[in-house]
């Protein structure tokens, strides 16, 4: 893309992307340079963006400058990156913004939020975030990974991601929205911790995974603070040998999505779970569902197994009370192949399986 053709097509961007941003905002651009974000001579004309200032990285910096520090606090209104030239690949590269390991600081923004406006980048944040408003980030088919915690209370919605890396518990005291995630995508949890106030997600289809990939026993309650979550078709998976906890008030809606324990478990002493199915397991990993209390509405099956191979393995749904209801429990994988046995151990409780 030639420099003035870039210039223009970003120019047209800004003006039709930001024409709900208030009329006395400056759009600031990153100069070629690797100072810190919060040196004002990191910025085209020395001028250090603001809280009401849109921060741009357009073709003004080369491809191959992709990381970038703060040494003290920045606050902006929003960031646009659109500074790789159209028709690269998705996330064919990562924009890193963090510290430089030995200063303290936190990038603030407002309610302009986060851009990638088909810049074929991915984006890191290594640095805590700070969201002061309400406001939507467009990752435009990008990845976005978070290596700390974010701040707020407000809404906070991420469209249009390809995939979301969670490396530490956010702490996130809003809501988190993320619609129309584009397929395939994942939605990584690699820490336990809270992760929003309340959480929902939404996809095509269940080439979109939620990963809930942390160690140990991790209460529902702690990971969002209503205790709820929304997510629509996607594929949800308890991993790493994690144990997740349901227990009163806990709401977990799941419509035409799966909800597999892979490589983990799960015991319900309480609470409301309801979706289109439930798997206990995958191939030969050691799996085991406990209810005890709460509900669990299927609209489709509850299946025991998946591609076992070995007699050994055990992936157990083990009632010893509440309620179950769904049209069709499967027992085991209809492929002859797959010799492992699943258990569908009964003690207590209630069963409705009917179409």
């Amino acid at each position: 893309m030639k420099p003035q053709t870039a210039r223009l097509a970003c120019a047209a961007f800004l003006c039709l992307f930001f024409s709900a941003v208030r009329s006395y905002a400056s759009v600031i651009y990153k100069a070629d340079n690797d100072l810190p974000l919060n040196d004002p001579l990191s910025w085209e004309g020395a001028s250090l963006p603001g809280a009401t200032d849109i921060a741009v990285f357009d073709e003004r910096v080369t491809a191959n400058r992709l990381n970038f520090q703060l040494t003290g606090d920045l606050s902006v209104q929003g960031l646009l990156a659109t500074n790789t030239a159209a028709g690269q690949p998705v996330s064919s590269a990562t924009l890193n913004i963090g510290t430089n390991g030995t200063d303290t600081a936190t990038l603030t923004i407002g309610n302009s939020g986060v851009r990638l406006s088909n810049s074929g980048l991915a984006l890191t944040f290594n640095l805590p975030l700070a969201l002061s408003d309400s406001q939507i980030w467009d990752a435009a088919s990008n990845m976005l990974s978070f290596s700390d915690t974010v701040n707020g209370t407000a809404d906070w919605t991420m469209a249009g991601t390809s995939g979301i890396y969670w490396n530490v518990a956010s702490g996130y005291n809003g809501n988190l929205a993320i619609p129309n995630a584009a397929a395939p995508s994942i939605c990584r949890f690699s820490q336990a911790g809270q992760i929003a106030k309340s959480f929902s997600l939404s996809g095509p289809s269940t080439a979109i995974r939620i990963e809930m990939s942390f160690p140990g026993t991790v209460d529902w309650s702690t990971l969002f603070a209503d205790r709820s979550a929304y997510v629509t078709n996607p594929l949800v998976t308890v991993a790493n040998g994690a144990t997740l906890n349901f227990a009163d008030s806990d709401l977990f809606s799941f419509p035409g999505g799966r909800f597999v324990l892979d490589n983990g478990n799960a015991s319900q002493t309480g609470g409301t779970l309801s979706g289109r199915e439930l798997q206990i397991g995958y191939q030969d990993f050691n799996c085991l569902y406990t209810l005890g209390g709460g509900s669990i509405s299927l609209d489709y099956y509850l299946v025991l197994g998946n591609k076992i191979n070995s007699l050994s393995a055990s992936q157990i749904f083990r009632q010893n009370g509440g309620t179950v209801t769904t049209p069709i429990v499967g027992i085991g994988h209809a492929a002859f192949s797959y010799q492992g046995v699943s258990t569908y151990e009964m003690n207590n409780g209630i069963l409705y399986a009917c179409k």
